[in-house]
């Protein structure tokens, strides 16, 4: 049997579910102690994804920050971050942005030929409409809830892997 790849999916939300402004200006959804938590589990990962428009508009690093984590990576056998990886429909992505030249890790962008209504229309929302398989009838088992200064953290046990029933 195949074994799927455990996923773990970390976002910031607005209250009104989205990802980011319609601004140029970055819409910051988190604080110092929050960012130390991404860290963490940013360390704790084999690959991170980022969307390519965020590559083009917040420039990220994605690299591990506390050279504690980097060290215990490294210790492990592992690159001191995770591996970088990108999805682009349209595939305009600068060489020199810091997703390709911060940091001496593999670096994967992936697109895909077919365009479903033209990315729906760009909407900033993390998620849209759709079939998703938790429901009424088949709850997520929420494992965890920690506020963190002004941010709440919420986290949800969506396979038997994460530790929860």
């Amino acid at each position: 049997m195949l074994e799927r790849p455990y996923t773990l999916l970390s976002c910031a939300l607005s209250l009104d579910g989205y990802l980011g402004s319609a601004t140029p200006r970055r819409l910051e959804l988190s604080n110092d102690a929050d960012f130390d938590r991404v860290d963490a589990v940013r360390a704790s990962c084999d690959a991170i994804l980022v969307g390519a428009a965020t590559v083009r508009h917040d420039n990220p690093r994605l690299l591990v920050r506390s050279e504690a984590r980097r060290a215990e990576r490294t210790a492990r056998g592992l690159a001191p971050s995770p591996i970088k990886v990108t999805v682009t429909e349209r595939v305009e992505l600068d060489a020199c942005a810091d997703f390709f030249a911060a940091g001496d890790t593999e670096k994967l962008v992936y697109c895909a030929t077919a365009r479903v209504a033209d990315a729906r229309s760009r909407a900033p929302r993390f998620v849209s409409d759709g079939r998703f398989p938790w429901n009424p009838d088949r709850r997520a088992t929420l494992a965890e809830v920690r506020q963190i200064g002004d941010v709440v953290l919420l986290r949800y046990a969506l396979s038997p892997r994460f530790g929860v029933d």
